[in-house]
């Protein structure tokens, strides 16, 4: 039922936004990401007026991963909300390219604290 209401309501954020809390509360977290990481991504094409709610996938993308444990990818994901992109690596990694260099070692120094 989820999928046929994406597919009607493609730029609906806040839709995309509750199915991939549907998936994460299902334990399917990987596939709770993918839905956040390709909804964010397709969002560029988005009017506007739709594009707004983007802050609403970043914030709960965010949460979810605190919850789940995993501070530094919640980190990690936080960090691109400037960038409107996942700022991952295929191998998970943070890529830090193109952010100021003060804010980079900002994370660094939270991202060792929280190891």
């Amino acid at each position: 039922m989820a999928k046929g209401l994406l597919k009607k309501f493609r730029t609906s954020l806040l839709l995309w936004n509750g199915y991939a809390q549907i998936e994460w509360r299902a334990g399917s977290t990987d596939s709770a990401r993918n839905v956040f990481s390709t909804a964010l991504g397709m969002s560029a094409d988005f009017p506007e007026a739709n594009r707004q709610d983007a802050i609403f996938l970043w914030r709960t993308w965010v949460w979810e991963e605190l919850m789940h444990g995993d501070t530094s990818r919640a980190i990690r994901v936080l960090l691109s909300i400037n960038a409107g992109t996942l700022l991952l690596d295929g191998d998970d990694r943070l890529n830090l390219q193109g952010l100021p260099s003060a804010l980079v070692l900002k994370a660094r120094r939270v991202s060792v604290s929280t190891n």
